[in-house]
Parts: structure tokens; C-alpha cells; sequence
């Protein structure tokens, strides 16, 4: 048994298998299949073909030993050699969810986008709409601080005097 790994041109070599004298006549078979790693990467399909390699051993000259090697697939074709396919699918790209409905859409056709007045009489506010219910808050507090710092600035005027 040998488990190899192939190089960076997809090539796979085992360690030679030695014949003599005795061997020939004699045909000796192989299984070859490719091995799927657990941590298997998401998306690719492996070659699940497994390749019978069937190795006959033949006598060239005076005691001299030649093999001859036939590949087939494990459906009986015969192949040149055995080469695994492995198919990589692109993974479908994710859908972006969907906002929630915004209270102001960004289209102006949209019939909830804010209607600007056609007629100027009308009043509209300078301040953005938000959604914040502190504004009002934070115009009250800004006119006290005002109004305080000039009562302050009178009370002294009126202290110098």
C-alpha cells in the first residue's frame, strides 16, 4: 500500500515496484484511487474513479524483465493512464437581506418620501427629520442658557453703575 501526494503539476510517483526472474509470466493487479482529505474543502467534488492497473511481467531477452501495464476504469474502459477530475462548483453568492422599511425612503417617488409644500406660505421645518424627540428639548435648555448668561451680563452692568 502507498499513499502519495501529487506535485504542483498534478502528477503522482510511486515507489518502484521490483520484478525478477520469477515473476515473469505472471500479472499482478493494482487499484489506484484518489484520496479524500477529511478536512475536504467546501464546494469541490472529488474523482470518486477508481483505476484497476493490471501489470503483466514479460521476459525481453536471455533472463531480462520488461512489464507491460494497462489502466482501466472501474466500469472495464481502458485508459491511457489514470487521471482524477476533481470539479470545483462556485458557491452561490449569499442575498442580501432586505432593510427594514425606512420611516423616510431615499426614492422621492416613493409615496412616504416627505412632500415638500408646493405653496411657500406654507410653514416647514429647517430642522431635519430624524426621529429624535429630544430636539425641542435641546432648543428650550439652549434658550435658558442664553437667557441666563444674560441676566447675568445685566445684573453686572447694572452692579458697575
Amino acid at each position: 500500500l502507498q499513499t502519495k501526494t501529487n506535485d504542483a503539476d498534478g502528477n503522482v510517483t510511486f515507489d518502484p515496484i521490483r520484478f525478477d526472474v520469477q515473476d515473469i509470466g505472471k500479472t499482478y493487479l493494482y487499484e489506484v484511487r484518489e484520496v479524500v482529505p477529511e478536512d475536504r474543502e467546501a464546494n469541490l467534488d472529488y474523482d470518486t474513479t477508481v483505476y484497476l492497473v493490471r501489470v503483466t511481467v514479460e521476459e525481453v531477452e536471455d533472463h531480462e524483465v520488461t512489464t507491460v501495464v494497462h489502466y482501466e476504469t472501474d466500469t472495464g474502459e481502458a485508459v491511457e493512464t489514470a487521471v482524477f477530475v476533481n470539479t470545483y462548483e462556485e458557491p452561490e453568492p449569499s442575498k442580501p437581506t432586505d432593510p427594514k422599511d425606512p420611516k423616510y425612503p431615499k426614492n422621492p417617488k416613493d409615496p412616504k418620501y416627505p412632500k415638500t409644500p408646493k405653496d411657500p406660505s406654507q410653514k416647514t421645518s429647517w430642522i431635519p427629520r430624524t426621529g429624535e424627540q429630544a430636539t425641542g428639548i435641546f432648543i428650550g435648555l439652549g434658550i435658558l442658557i442664553v437667557a441666563g448668561v444674560l441676566l447675568v451680563i445685566l445684573k453686572r452692568r447694572r452692579g458697575d453703575r
